[in-house]
């Protein structure tokens, strides 16, 4: 018994290892998932918000850049335009001066040349028109172009570098000077160099723009990201499932326990009961109040043994229930007459009877009343018992109930079925009278006296005759 407790103690210390592991298995996944997911919904937003940025300052160039190639474009269309108004009008004065020179007729020239005289006048008087608007567009451009040379933007040289920002006021000095030379005559820079350094600012923002397109995550980043947040999600659930699953086997486990110690506790009820009934049986005579003890364990035993639900348990409890039956079937089977009704008849030999010799031993002790010849004749072998418990016991108290009783547990007979094979005359329960003949003749004999087929001296009462 020992041993099992121990090896039970050993079993349920390895079960609580086991589920303290898988607890704290299932926590760390889901310490570790929380983290992942955590991380990755951090990585998210660091990304949403790095896009965001690039996206402004992606649009910021983009801005900058095109407003730089308008006021470029819009200088070259400007002084391209003055280049042709001026080679027009030189056209126009050499065709005058050369129709003037081959007509040789004064009165055909003085009409062709008044002719030409009238249609330079309108041409002028045209042209003049077209420089006011262009001187005007002019002056307009070499102060936005004057304005830049610190900076084409404020936030230029933020988006751009030092070295596009110095490129670009290189660009404003060579618009401005090469306006100035078109139309006033002064400066040294010519369209050609003006869009000579035009192309390399302009090839030079394109540059940084292209850069700050390639700084942009691409789609499979956000790929990643969500094949992260799948692999967190799926070790959150497996985290959840282990917690849930060692929470669950616990609150099971702890039924179990529960369970088992119930159990243990009715084994151990069970096993003091058993070492109790022998206690009282493993004696020289049974007597009141041990015979009324006997007949109470042996009646509340399968009641407390129902507690025994552990399946090694009542293994156990098998094996000691056998134990005790066969220490006390060997006990009825080597006990005397004394053992059972409290006196041994004259020159008693205990291996020479059976069944039938016992039988006929209890007559002969009646007829002669071997307790009266040696004690008071009040006393007798087969008396009633006292008014609480009204029935017919021998000298020593013992009662029909009482053989019933240790009958029914060596023989794991119930009690009804003993009582119908005891009271059938054809039946009398042969196998038992052969093992157990003197326990089984005193028996017999006490219920043929309560029925009035064996006589004893005595008036018994009908209550007690009929029972």
């Amino acid at each position: 018994m020992a041993d099992y407790k121990k090896q039970l103690e050993a079993q349920e210390i390895s079960h609580n290892r086991v589920k303290l592991w898988l607890g704290i298995i299932g926590v760390c996944l889901t310490i570790i998932a929380l983290a992942v997911e955590r991380f990755s919904a951090y990585e998210q937003r660091e990304y949403e918000s790095e896009q965001r940025a690039l996206s402004q300052r992606l649009s910021r160039m983009t801005e900058i850049g095109t407003e730089f190639d308008l006021l470029s474009a819009r200088t070259v269309r400007l002084i391209v335009q003055a280049e042709t108004d001026t080679i027009f009008l030189a056209g126009s004065i050499d065709n005058i001066i050369n129709t003037l020179k081959e007509n040789k007729e004064k009165s055909d020239d003085e009409k062709l040349f008044l002719s030409q005289i009238v249609d330079l006048y309108k041409k002028l008087h045209k042209k003049n028109e077209l420089e006011l608007k262009e001187w005007s567009e002019a002056i307009q451009l070499q102060a936005d172009w004057e304005s830049r040379e610190n900076g084409f933007t404020p936030d230029f040289e933020h988006y751009f570098g030092n070295e596009t920002l110095n490129i670009s006021k290189a660009v404003a000095e060579s618009a401005w000077s090469t306006i100035n030379n078109q139309f006033v005559g002064e400066g040294t820079e010519r369209l050609d160099d003006f869009k000579k350094i035009s192309n390399v600012a302009s090839k030079s923002i394109c540059t940084k723009i292209n850069a700050q397109v390639g700084q942009v995550k691409q789609k499979k980043d956000m790929e990643i990201d969500i094949i992260l947040r799948t692999i967190a999600l799926i070790v959150l659930s497996v985290g959840v499932f282990i917690a849930a699953l060692t929470f669950n086997k616990s609150v099971r486990d702890r039924k179990d326990d529960a369970a088992v110690s119930s159990s243990r506790f009715y084994l151990d009820q069970c096993v003091e009961i058993l070492k109790e009934l022998w206690k009282l049986l493993d004696r020289d005579i049974v007597k009141e109040p041990d015979i009324q003890a006997i007949i109470n364990i042996i009646n509340d035993y399968p009641k407390i043994k129902v507690g025994v639900t552990h399946s090694s348990h009542l293994s156990i409890i098998n094996l000691k229930e056998q134990h005790y039956r066969s220490q006390i079937s060997k006990k009825l089977e080597k006990s005397d007459f004394k053992y059972f009704i409290g006196v041994n008849p004259s020159n008693f030999v205990l291996s020479e009877y059976d069944f039938f010799k016992a039988y006929d031993t209890l007559r002969k002790m009646i007829e002669i009343d071997e307790i009266a010849n040696f004690e008071s004749t009040e006393k007798r072998i087969i008396k009633i018992s006292n008014e609480f418990y009204g029935d017919l016991v021998f000298y020593n108290d013992s009662n029909e109930q009482f053989f019933i009783s240790v009958l029914s547990f060596v023989s794991q007979l119930k009690e009804e079925n003993i009582k119908i094979n005891l009271y059938d005359k054809k039946l009398r329960l042969k196998d038992y009278r052969r093992r157990y003949p003197i326990a089984m003749a005193c028996l017999i004999f006490l219920v043929n006296v309560r029925k009035g087929d064996e006589e004893a001296g005595l008036e018994i009462p009908s209550h007690i005759k009929n029972a």
